[in-house]
């Protein structure tokens, strides 16, 4: 089972706790799922695309976490009496073995999270992770070219650009986003 230890940052008033996803987090992943894609323009998967019941959602995160080979893992608010998903990591390894030294992820954080750290502490704690396993060497992303605030971060923490799939993004009539893929080597070759 794949699972990190959890750890704790300050952002404001609250404490956010990174930690392993469980499948009791299914409702609170959904609705915060359901909520960001009605607010951003850099996901993929639309609000009316969003169908999974919570039962699906937490069998999602249950092959997640019994895979030795993938985390998912989540960010915590707690302020007061008051505790909340904020934001959310997948992160994937590939199972052929000419490409089982990559890991790919997908990241997000609730829209009014932003800015407070919790993006960097979810994907350190990916890159944490990554060193820690014995076959990933690199670890890869692919992100909207207009979301140049999430662009900014990933290159704060070592990510380089490594290319973009052009128009990848259909995201109205003649409107495309390209997708521009960012690696980083937690590893040196071997």
């Amino acid at each position: 089972m794949a699972t990190i230890t959890p750890r704790t940052i300050q952002a404001g008033q609250a404490t956010i706790t990174i930690r392993s996803g469980l499948p009791d987090d299914a409702e609170a992943l959904l609705q915060g799922r359901r909520e960001e894609a009605g607010a951003s323009p850099h996901l993929v998967t639309q609000l009316d695309e969003i169908t999974e019941s919570v039962e699906e959602q937490a069998e999602w995160i249950r092959k997640r976490t019994d895979d030795p080979n993938e985390i998912f893992i989540v960010a915590e608010a707690t302020r007061a009496t008051d505790t909340r998903l904020i934001g959310s990591l997948a992160l994937d390894v590939h199972n052929r073995r000419r490409l089982h030294h990559r890991a790919e992820f997908g990241v997000t954080v609730l829209k009014d999270w932003r800015g407070l750290g919790i993006g960097t502490a979810l994907i350190q704690t990916a890159l944490d992770y990554c060193r820690e396993s014995p076959n990933i060497e690199i670890l890869a992303l692919g992100v909207f070219h207009t979301n140049t605030k999430a662009i900014a971060l990933y290159e704060r923490l070592g990510f380089t650009r490594e290319g973009a799939d052009i128009d990848y993004f259909k995201v109205g009539p003649n409107d495309y986003a390209d997708n521009v893929i960012m690696t980083k080597r937690v590893k040196p070759r071997s």
